[in-house]
């Protein structure tokens, strides 16, 4: 995920809580409206955050930029996307036939050569789904996450800490019957969990439109400590694009084995497309 939207994404849990140049390669629509999106807005109790995005002639993004004055832009060579935020953190993406393979994010450029603190490993299975996710933190493996699918979507995610073995959390995930069509950062099950890049970079994506996704972090002695979950309700266009979602969010922080404190937000989000 870029860092401009990693931005917005901590103002949003604080809330709670406490891509290689083939024509063949849909970047923008995997799932064919024939629209790109453009831009869009979120509105939340921390206040509004609108990106906009800039595509070249076959449709891959290579500039975003904020509402808070930030800026993202990608550069794309052979197997490789090399992007830059306002500040000079780059972030690297290695592609293997369209898809990540890893990642890099939040790096610096010394001598011409990009190096990371955090990386990623992205693993697919034979039908095309990313079903394997290996974080590490310099070179030390630290987390894996392993993806399960049913009926063309992505069903659960399980993250299993790195030195200890264990379970840290379990994310499961619901579907719409709706079609998924130009899905975006705010709509996309594989947000959290892999290094976001606008575009199809990360395999087959779901079939359905997301309609709730609930998570279980648990802490060292298998204790659940955190459950929270996101209902999602949309509008849709006439080409099933989503012109607007709005995100229901609860958390529950639990202590001792016994509930504590619930929070509630509801996050807005409308979206403007250029369709041919």
């Amino acid at each position: 995920m870029n860092n401009q939207i990693k931005c917005f994404m901590v103002a949003f849990v604080a809330i709670i809580s406490i891509a290689s140049c083939k024509k063949e390669i849909d970047y923008s629509d995997p799932n064919g409206s024939s629209c790109q999106l453009t831009r869009w807005k979120a509105i939340s109790g921390t206040g509004e955050f609108t990106l906009n995005l800039e595509y070249d002639a076959i449709g891959r993004v290579i500039k975003e930029s904020n509402s808070e004055g930030g800026t993202y832009t990608r550069v794309f060579n052979t197997n490789k996307i090399t992007a830059t935020d306002e500040d000079g953190l780059v972030d690297e993406f290695v592609l293997s036939n369209g898809r990540a393979i890893s990642s890099g994010s939040g790096g610096s450029i010394i001598a011409g050569v990009a190096t990371f603190e955090n990386t990623k490993r992205y693993s697919y299975n034979a039908d095309g789904y990313l079903t394997e996710v290996k974080s590490y933190e310099n070179d030390i493996l630290t987390a894996t996450t392993v993806l399960t699918y049913a009926d063309g979507n992505l069903i659960r995610a399980v993250v299993t800490d790195g030195l200890t073995g264990q379970i840290t959390s379990t994310t499961t995930f619901s579907y719409r019957s709706d079609k998924a069509v130009n899905v975006s950062w705010p709509s996309n099950p594989l947000t959290n969990i892999v290094d976001y890049q606008t575009g199809n970079y990360f395999g087959k994506p779901s079939k359905n439109a997301l309609a709730s996704i609930s998570d279980t972090a648990t802490g060292p002695n298998g204790d659940v400590e955190i459950i929270s979950g996101s209902a999602y309700a949309y509008q849709f266009d006439a080409k099933g694009n989503a012109t607007a979602i709005n995100i229901t969010e609860t958390s529950t922080i639990y202590i001792g084995g016994i509930a504590g404190l619930t929070n509630t937000s509801i996050d807005e989000y409308t979206f403007t497309y250029n369709c041919k």
